[in-house]
């Protein structure tokens, strides 16, 4: 994962996830992921609690919780 430009500032400091996100912010926000899992053009990174990200293109698309 390399470094990316961070705009979630406030969403990173109480902690959450959101949509729009990058890697970068997610590791700052989430942790690192259980594991990472790359299917075409989506990553799913499984973190703690069974929580998946699912990222297109580099942002967050979606969280299942």
């Amino acid at each position: 994962i390399k470094p990316q430009s961070i705009t979630h500032w406030k969403e990173i400091g109480e902690g959450k996830t959101v949509q729009g996100m990058n890697e970068t912010e997610c590791l700052l926000s989430a942790g690192a992921p259980k594991h990472i899992r790359k299917n075409g053009a989506k990553t799913r990174w499984m973190m703690e609690d069974n929580v998946a990200i699912i990222f297109e293109e580099g942002k967050v698309a979606d969280i299942i919780r």
